[in-house]
């Protein structure tokens, strides 16, 4: 008796071998007991069309979820400058995103000064980082990109 019951042409196997991988139900296709190699057969293409399918969502996903290449459509002015700003001496330079077919959305802004530190016991601490307190365009440190953005730190001390 045949391993597979209403398999008559490639069409019929094809139709078999999707309704196997996709549990979508065989109707009138169906296997027989008598054949061990076709149930381990089976039981293979299942296996692997899984593992398949789960390497093709992950591609998919890693594409989708990670950005290409960001760092580069990012572009910050030259120079900085400091100078007067509401009567405040400010440090100010500009960011500004370079790609048309997507923006930053609710992105933050952060400064920090990097100097040598010295202790009271006289030791050197190199790099000491300080954040310093920036604002973008007169509001917080929320920026949305959609145009350059002048980044504003009032020098205070």
């Amino acid at each position: 008796s045949p391993c597979v019951v209403n398999i008559n042409s490639f069409s019929s196997c094809f139709l078999f071998s999707i309704e196997t991988q996709h549990t979508i139900g065989y109707g009138s296709r169906s296997t027989t007991e008598e054949c061990p190699e076709a149930i381990f057969v089976m039981c293979l293409q299942s296996i692997t069309g899984v593992f398949i399918q789960a390497f093709m969502v992950g591609i998919v996903f890693a594409k989708m979820a990670r950005p290409k290449q960001r760092s580069q459509t990012l572009m910050f002015s030259k120079f900085a400058v400091v100078c007067m700003r509401d009567g405040m001496l400010s440090l100010m330079f500009r960011v500004g995103d370079m790609r048309k077919k997507s923006h930053l959305i609710s992105s933050s802004v952060r400064a920090q000064l990097v100097r040598p530190y010295t202790t009271k016991e006289g030791e050197v601490l190199t790099p000491f980082l300080h954040d310093l307190k920036v604002k973008a365009d007169n509001y917080e440190s929320d920026i949305f990109l959609i145009w350059p953005t002048t980044v504003i730190h009032e020098i205070d001390s």
